[in-house]
Order: structure tokens, then sequence, then C-alpha cells
């Protein structure tokens, strides 16, 4: 399904009463101080960059057949390392909101740009009702955007694998707010294995979380039988 004169860049959904525009931040529970955790990213950066040099200088000298697969080791260590150390300072960060209204219609539109630039060639289905243009949502672009890559992520792996995702939309209600269910479904998947180590998908999908509980939403994973998998997001919509 194209997009409907949507902006792909603009991906941004936004937290239950709080008005366009208006900056929200949650606190995590800890009393570090962000810019703390900032200077310390930068520090362990920093030593990364060296790991990484010194990777380099091995592996521009002769090595055997049992260095070179020892070095590459190392490497794939290191790579899954750096990811998992930078994944977890996320945790102390808190998540500054920066809403923009958006159509029903917008979000599902530019959510489609954004799952279909990650799921390494599976094809997506794009199913959403009539109307989606008349219900209203604030959300904030950047998180949402790096929300739903973590979800592809999960679905297909980080290569990509063989199926076909299909995202949905359905306009419902929840107790005494109207919600947009929105669906990602994943049918006979047969994903190439991720190279991420378990606690780094943990952390990921726990930022996830935060990003819908600070638009107050909701997120759901289900998993069926041959490889199906299905992710519900719940947010809701301007009152």
């Amino acid at each position: 399904m194209a997009a409907s004169g949507a902006n792909p860049d603009v991906t941004r959904l936004a937290p239950k009463r709080h008005r366009a525009g208006a900056a929200r931040q949650d606190t995590p529970s800890s009393s570090i101080d962000p810019e703390t955790v900032t200077h310390v990213v930068h520090e362990v950066r920093n030593h990364f960059h060296r790991l990484y040099h010194w990777v380099e200088v091995l592996e521009a000298e002769p090595l055997r057949t049992e260095g070179r697969d020892a070095l590459d080791a190392v490497t794939a260590t290191l790579h899954a390392l750096d990811h998992f150390v930078i994944g977890a300072f996320e945790v102390f960060k808190p998540i500054v909101l920066t809403p923009i209204r958006m159509s029903g219609r917008e979000i599902i539109d530019n959510m489609a740009v954004v799952i279909r630039g990650h799921a390494g060639g599976v094809p997506v289905d794009v199913e959403a009702p009539d109307g989606l243009e008349d219900v209203y949502l604030a959300i904030d672009g950047g998180h949402i955007s790096a929300a739903i890559e973590v979800l592809v992520r999960r679905l297909v792996g980080e290569g990509g694998g063989s199926g076909r995702l299909t995202l949905s939309a359905t306009v419902g209600a929840r107790e005494d707010s109207a919600i947009l269910t929105i669906q990602l479904h994943l049918q006979v998947v047969r994903a190439v294995p991720t190279a991420r180590l378990p606690l780094v998908a943990e952390i990921e999908w726990a930022a996830v979380e935060r990003v819908m509980a600070q638009h107050g939403g909701t997120i759901l994973l289900e998993e069926g039988a041959g490889g199906d998998e299905r992710v519900t997001l719940a947010l809701p919509l301007e009152q």
C-alpha cells in the first residue's frame, strides 16, 4: 500500500493527555544524572575505538588459520559487547518526547516505510480501514521509529528471513479511551539467526516498552505455532 501523501521522515506518536508540541520526560528508576551517563558512554566508546584499532592492526598481519579464526571470534564478540554495553546505558537515560499531531493514516503509512526499510527483503502488506485520516494522535517520530526497528529485528532477525509481514490497524476502545490498535504479524518465518546477545534483545525490548508507556500505550508479543509471531501496539487517540 503506497503512502498517501505522508512524509516518510515523520513517524511521531504522543503521550496520553499531552498536547502536540509539548515535550515530556520520564525519569527511570535511577538517580544517575543524564549528563554523567553521557560522559561515561563517551569514555566507553573511546575504549572500544582503541580495541577496534588493534583488531584492524591484527587483521593486517599474516595469520595461520587458527589465528584468523580466533581473531574473527574476538571481532564478533567485540561488536556484540559494544552493542550490549551501549544499549545497557540507555536504561539509565530519561526518555524525552517531542510529539507532533498526526492522523492514524499518516502513522500507518510512515510505519510501513520504516518496516520495509528494515525487513531484510521480507514482503510487507498493509491492511488499514477507511477513516484513519479522521482520527489523530500525537507521537514522537524518533523514538517510535527506533522502537519499530527493534520490533522488526525481533521478528525477522538482523539479516531478514522468509515469510510475510502484515501491518494492520483498527480503531477501538480501552476502558474510557479510544485507541488505535496496530499489529505487526509475521507468518511462517524462517528467520536468519541474529548475532545479538540475548540480553541485548531484552534491553532493546525494555526500551520499547518504556517508549510505549510514555505514549500512554501498551505492547504485547504473542508467539504462535510454526514460527508465527504477532506484536500488538495500542496507542490512545486524541480526546
